[in-house]
């Protein structure tokens, strides 16, 4: 399965200069989107049960470290050491994935049931139930980010999203520690699936909790995306786009430092500016 997929188009062009309209068959690439299906094998009442958790619509890449990522920001999970076994059912680019969990997992259906496919632009919005405050303060750690350092991870940011610059059409999302070095880095039409990717591989990597790191997004911050650096501890949350309503409050209340509109000489301090440094 590609993360891409090769199509012709017709080109619309007006050469404003001679007021003529030009009409080009070229060949373009377009982000891959796929269904993605998790089922979970979990016990009660010593016996297994099947529960279909989620079908989602995703960008084939990092199928496994998406699975992880998901269901430890959702709290299925809280180390991957409560998964005994995960794989695709059928050939390797099967979309439909199975996860066991291990027995002493606790899992209740009830509270992880959804009611719609899950699309690539949604967060929560299929659940039954939600929490919100999920992660711990980080009001009284030091972990401080110098400008320069932010300018510098925006850029890597920029220059390593290759899916983006063959498409246009998928979110950018880089996990950096403190200091600018990349730590896993995933592009997805979903920017909760590309999150879900980048905390996925540090979950796989046992670097929780995450206070020294920081997550930077190509676009916008949602307080999805706020929710999910709570619940792995992410100190510091750069974007290139607006932060809503809702993220500004929930990182002010959890000690994280968010800021958005990041261009090549300024960014806006949404919270937390303490940790910034020169």
């Amino acid at each position: 399965m590609k993360s891409t997929i090769q199509t012709t188009i017709k080109k619309y062009q007006l050469k404003t200069s001679i007021n003529q309209e030009q009409i080009i068959e070229l060949e373009d690439n377009i982000a891959a989107e796929a269904h993605l299906e998790i089922h979970l094998i979990y016990w009660h009442n010593q016996s297994q049960h099947k529960f279909h958790f989620t079908t989602l619509m995703r960008t084939h890449s990092l199928e496994r470290e998406l699975i992880y990522g998901i269901l430890y920001n959702e709290q299925i999970i809280n180390s991957t050491q409560d998964i005994s076994k995960i794989r695709n059912l059928g050939t390797s680019s099967s979309n439909i994935w199975r996860v066991e969990l291990t027995e002493s997992c606790k899992f209740n259906p009830e509270s992880h049931r959804r009611n719609l496919i899950a699309n690539s632009s949604c967060g929560i919005c299929s659940q039954t139930e939600h929490n919100v405050n999920n992660g711990c303060s980080l009001l009284n750690q030091s972990n401080p980010i110098s400008s320069a350092t932010i300018f510098n991870i925006v850029n890597q940011l920029n220059s390593l999203q290759r899916l983006f610059k063959q498409t246009g059409g998928v979110h950018g999302v880089g996990l950096f520690n403190l200091s600018g070095e990349l730590i896993a880095l995933a592009e997805d039409v979903g920017r909760h699936n590309a999150c879900d990717k980048v905390l996925g591989s540090a979950l796989l990597e046992n670097l929780f909790p995450l206070n020294q790191h920081c997550l930077v997004f190509s676009g916008r911050v949602s307080f999805e995306l706020v929710q999910k650096a709570i619940r792995c501890q992410v100190s510091v949350i750069l974007a290139l786009g607006a932060p809503s309503s809702l993220a500004v409050e929930m990182a002010e209340q959890a000690g994280i430092t968010l800021i958005g509109f990041i261009r090549q000489q300024s960014f806006n301090v949404y919270s937390h500016s303490w940790r910034l440094v020169e």
